[in-house]
């Protein structure tokens, strides 16, 4: 009896023609896992473009934050590298964090608390700022007197991908390309 139901396939299995082969399944697969290898580079190289952008826009929104701090509350405000999240570390490194703090007595050290933290970058990326100036502090009418400060920011070992961030005296903040040489250095560590 069981053979006579196979052979006659009843009307709830799919009529003749209208399914997939099993090779035609195997096809399939591996047309879409040969698309999947493929794409794979480009997404890696996507998620780490993010990275590198969000880094970038996070220094930029600090240092907006840092300039608008000053103007706000009438005195010096500091920007700089910082290892512990309470103290400026004096390194032209910014991948180990960051703090936003008052400079109220103009010392150049953060006066109590500070107002925002950073925190040390992961992913192979890296920020460093030129060796001549390793923070910023902005003054009550919103410049930050002293020589332009340029910070590199990189993905370690990739110089091509490098962004560079400028902050002129006047205060003001534009990003931009890094020469061949500042690349280079973010790049190498």
């Amino acid at each position: 009896m069981w053979f006579t139901l196979l052979e006659r396939k009843p009307a709830m299995f799919a009529p003749a023609g209208k399914g997939f082969t099993l090779v035609e399944l195997l096809f399939t697969l591996a047309v879409a896992g040969v698309l999947c290898v493929l794409a794979v580079p480009s997404f890696a190289r996507l998620g780490a473009r993010t990275r590198l952008d969000n880094v970038d826009n996070g220094m930029v929104a600090a240092l907006h934050f840092a300039r608008a701090s000053a103007i706000q509350g009438g005195s010096a405000v500091l920007l700089c590298p910082s290892r512990d999240g309470r103290a400026c570390s004096g390194a032209s490194d910014w991948s180990i964090g960051w703090l936003v703090a008052a400079d109220r007595n103009h010392d150049g050290v953060p006066d109590g608390r500070p107002l925002r933290r950073g925190a040390a970058l992961g992913h192979g990326l890296r920020a460093v700022s030129s060796s001549g100036r390793r923070r910023v502090r902005y003054v009550a009418d919103g410049s930050a007197p002293g020589s332009n400060l340029s910070i590199v920011v990189c993905q370690a070992g990739q110089a091509d991908s490098a962004r560079k961030i400028v902050v002129a005296n006047s205060g003001r903040v534009r990003q931009g390309t890094p020469t061949d040489r500042q690349a280079a250095a973010c790049a190498a560590g």
